[in-house]
């Protein structure tokens, strides 16, 4: 398990642009596609939990007006 861990993180560092120099041709334009394919998937992931945040308070609030009609009859 740590090996797999360890051989992702490796194949995402050696995709930064900041080892462009460094990189085979051969293995060049996979490595930045799949730096690029977690970076846009770490950036998705933030704004579904960012949706999720937003509307937490409006289903807080669905809940407590569901609530105060239920009390109110």
């Amino acid at each position: 398990m740590f090996r797999v861990v360890l051989l992702m993180v490796s194949a995402y560092t050696f995709g930064g642009e900041s080892l462009d120099g460094y990189r085979p041709e051969l293995i060049d334009q996979p490595l930045v596609a799949f730096h690029d394919s977690v970076n846009e998937a770490f950036y998705d992931g933030v704004e579904v939990l960012q949706v999720i945040d937003g509307l937490m308070p409006v289903n807080l609030l669905e809940q407590y007006m569901a609530a105060m009609e239920d009390v109110r009859t």
